[in-house]
């Protein structure tokens, strides 16, 4: 979760939270139309019922002509919604005016497409098996929007390698966008014959603009060189160096122009197919037209003559490997394909993701493959796990005895100092933070004391200006965790005495609802906090399990429907990717940012996308279907892989180009993908969950690892993954706050599979924490993770107690106090069951 600091600590915002934020080109709100989609097949039942029942039609379209290409490229604004991969839900793009709104969508899905990639690209077998000397070469293909990618060769496929020697390695062909160190969006042949190995033929004054499908097809003969473009002839001329078919044994790469020298496409590639022995003379022009446009869609292309292999990628993207790919209406044709070495109609990847669909490199976990969980080694580690419990709990009471000799009532306790402090506005928020890790953890005594506190002692008059967002998930959430555990009405009844204070929040802007972030708490005059007039998204996404909760245990809709409309008008904006940047302005709802992270200011938004759906009782299926979208988003573009050791991460977005960093804060991710997993309405064996929970156990491992790899066995703020290193600190953020998340993923990993891996490896987080954060009163930040000198701040945030202590607790009790199938847990670790199906509404979208 995002944690605000005090003013005392400002000069940390920017260089710790802020993540070099910098204002961007708004997304557009409307979605201009979709282009046409290559994903039209008129065997695909099942694809098609799924679009319906998302009220996205797919009718038959022709591909749009070239001259409309001007048109279109003034469109090319429109979000892109990347691949859904197992989803029977298809996602299309809104109209942007009533005329299109009364046409009917077109649906640009690339679920069923090869994304090429960096090490992502297929290898076609045996060259000389598809080209010929006489040959067309068409697919579907779709450019990513990327500057740091677009400024050179973007490779469609290529039997050839590189350079314009008359030598045996440049024989073939190879198609791509961008002339040599250019980014011309031209589209370039080059084929190698007996002269040069650099023949061209280019698209002539016809570009392809990124995001947006087109259909490019080449036809290489004797005589004649052919391009055409959305079906449209672009080029055409005659040949005086006919190329060469290669003889070697090597391969056709699509997505890559050679391994020596990648140019890779950064895009997308469909309906791929290859026919032999056509003709691109004067006379045979019209023929050939009318073949490029057969290959657009499969159901035609299957009849084509001489189709030689027909590559409809739709499985690439579950990178099965050994794939049949030859789809022809001639039984003997593809009898022959797939019955012939030469000629098998297979392919495989440059890197296959262990078996792990969606995934496109191998997932390292820690943990062996091949290892099995028994009954024995469950209960050996329930015995040892009952004295770990013991360990924590004394830790706990540690801490909960000098904030009581030191610091009682105060917000937080100085545990160097030994003195209180006073910097969430007073109103004792390490107590209310800590009151359900105090009844979880048995210490009744000290829940006690601390109830007739609140009772007693806890006011809201004497706080000034609080923040909003962690008002509500420390101090509300706290106290609604200690009603619904002890059902004692003082803390609800607290409770609605700050809910009805910080709800005037949401009247900040009353055309979204997007709350202030900071509130005055006597006069009730909301304020803008340090990001101005725009909100964040962690911010305004997470304080609606706190406020829905009150309303439910006070059968008042009200708190619900203030809070939940921001959030509404957040996921009726559909972005591209499913993912969100991290500012938003507040009286628009539009984007203020390019920034995509997991981590600082965008996290928790995820996370309540999942448990708002969770705690409703799994009914309101537009808060899965985002959270599901954002998934596919992340894992398709956000993970990756270090070297040499291959730890998967989430790496942020700047709106241009990923960066490969991971905040401490985004290891809560491995727990969120495992529950969402657990709980998918497709089931847990389905390849979306599947593929879920086995990036979710990859990215526990690499969290653990940012421990383990520390000299003091504790994590940095956030770590970087430079090439050759795996991982290191980050610069200048060396230092460890007592962060949570990573203990929050263990417990959750290890509730829901039952492997005692995820406890073992909390129990060492655990006693590092005892090795080098303990103080005489408590607990505090150290300085430099990277050392056994570590050194020590005088700091022991709240969430220490509320989060940290709790999720290492959890991880050991073997008696299950809190069942993830019943109870949600707030961003702030405070767990609230989930509703009555028959006592709560569900919230619609619209």
């Amino acid at each position: 979760m995002l944690h605000s600091i005090d003013a005392s600590s400002v000069q940390s915002v920017v260089s710790i939270k802020g993540h070099h934020l910098r204002k961007a080109e708004e997304i557009p709100s409307v979605i201009p139309p979709a282009p046409p989609s290559p994903f039209r097949d008129s065997h695909s039942a099942d694809a098609s019922s799924a679009v319906q029942s998302n009220h996205h039609p797919v009718p038959p379209s022709a591909a749009p002509p070239v001259e409309q290409q001007q048109q279109q490229q003034q469109q090319q604004h429109q979000l892109r919604g990347l691949p859904n991969l197992f989803s029977s839900v298809s996602y299309g793009a809104g109209s942007a005016n009533a005329a299109a709104a009364n046409a009917a969508e077109v649906v640009d899905d690339r679920r069923y497409s090869l994304h090429c990639q960096d090490e992502g690209y297929l290898i076609l077998p045996n060259t000389a098996a598809l080209d010929n000397s006489d040959v067309l070469i068409a697919a579907w293909v779709y450019l990513d929007a990327s500057e740091s990618h677009d400024n050179d060769m973007r490779t469609i496929f290529s039997n050839k390698q590189p350079g314009c020697e008359a030598g045996a390695e440049q024989h073939g062909l190879a198609v791509f966008v961008n002339a040599w160190q250019s980014s011309d969006h031209k589209v370039y042949l080059e084929y190698g014959g007996e002269r040069s190995g650099c023949n061209k033929l280019d698209s002539g004054s016809v570009t392809l603009a990124n995001q947006r499908w087109y259909h490019v097809a080449v036809a290489l003969t004797e005589t004649h060189a052919a391009m055409f473009i959305d079906g449209a002839l672009v080029n055409v001329q005659a040949v005086s160096d006919p190329h060469i078919v290669s003889d070697t044994t090597s391969s056709t790469l699509v997505g890559r122009y050679a391994a020596s020298a990648p140019y890779t496409l950064y895009g997308n590639v469909s309906t791929l197919a290859f026919v032999h022995h056509v003709s691109a003379t004067d006379e045979a022009m019209a023929e050939l037209t009318a073949t490029v446009k057969q290959l657009q869609r499969l159901d035609t292309a299957r009849h084509v003559p001489h189709l030689q292999a027909l590559y409809s990628l739709q499985d690439a993207a579950y990178e099965k490997p050994n794939s049949i790919a030859v789809e022809s209406s001639s039984s003997a044709t593809a009898n022959a394909v797939r019955g012939t070495s030469s000629k098998n109609g297979k392919y495989t990847f440059s890197s296959f993701g262990g078996g792990v669909a969606g995934v496109k490199f191998p997932l390292v976990t820690g943990v062996d493959e091949n290892r099995v969980v028994t009954d024995a080694m469950r209960q050996a580690s329930d015995k040892q796990a009952y004295t770990r419990r013991e360990r924590i709990k004394e830790g706990m009471r540690h801490a909960w005895r000098g904030y009581k000799q030191y610091a009682w009532g105060n917000d937080e306790l100085k545990p160097l100092s030994n003195r209180g402090q006073d910097n969430w506005g007073g109103m004792g928020v390490t107590l209310v933070d800590s009151l359900d890790t105090l009844w979880l953890m048995g210490l009744k005594a000290e829940f006690q004391e601390a109830r007739d506190w609140v009772a007693n002692r806890l006011t809201f008059d004497r706080a000034g200006q609080v923040s909003v967002f962690e008002t509500t998930i420390r101090e509300l959430g706290g106290l609604l965790a200690a009603y619904d555990f002890s059902q004692d009405r003082v803390f609800l009844d607290k409770a609605r005495q700050l809910g009805d204070r910080l709800i005037r929040a949401f009247s900040a802007s009353p055309q979204t609802g997007i709350p202030s972030a900071m509130l005055n708490m006597r006069t009730g005059a909301p304020a803008n906090g340090w990001a101005g007039a725009t909100a964040i998204l962690s911010e305004l996404g997470s304080l609606q399990l706190e406020f829905r909760y009150l309303g439910y245990s006070l059968g008042e809709t009200s708190y619900e429907t203030t809070s939940m409309k921001p959030l509404q008008v957040m996921v009726r904006k559909k972005p591209r990717d499913g993912l969100y940047p991290i500012k938003i302005h507040m009286n628009s709802g539009d984007f203020a940012d390019s920034t995509v992270t997991f981590g600082a200011l965008g996290d928790s938004f995820y996370e309540y996308l999942l448990k708002l759906w969770l705690q409703g009782g799994r009914k309101e299926m537009w808060l899965r279907e985002a959270y599901d979208r954002a998934m596919n988003g992340a894992i398709e573009r956000l993970l990756q892989a270090s070297s040499p050791s291959g730890l998967a991460f989430f790496a942020d977005w700047n709106g241009h180009s990923t960066m490969r960093k991971m905040d401490h804060l985004v290891c809560f991710v491995p727990g969120m993908l495992a529950l969402g997993a657990y709980t998918d309405p497709l089931g847990l064996d389905s390849g979306r969950a599947q593929r879920d929970l086995a990036v979710a156990k990859a990215m526990m491992y690499t969290c653990r690892e940012m421990y383990h790899r520390m000299q003091s066995g504790i994590s940095a703020e956030y770590v970087e993954f430079p090439a050759g290193r795996d991982l290191v600190p980050g610069p200048g953020v060396d230092f460890y706050i007592l962060r949570p998340e990573t203990a929050e993923s263990m417990f959750i990993l290890h509730q829901l599979t039952g492997d005692p891996i995820y406890r073992d490896w909390a129990w060492e987080i655990f006693e590092a924490i005892e090795a080098h954060c303990k103080t005489s009163s408590g607990y505090a930040s150290i300085r430099n993770v990277n050392s056994h000198h570590t050194g020590q701040d005088d700091r022991m945030e709240s969430f220490f107690l509320a989060e940290t202590m709790k999720y290492l607790y959890l991880a050991q009790d073997p008696d299950k106090p809190v069942d993830l199938m019943h109870m949600v847990f707030n961003t702030e670790a405070h767990p609230m069951r989930v509703f009555d199906a028959n006592k709560h509404t569900p919230v619609p979208l619209n």
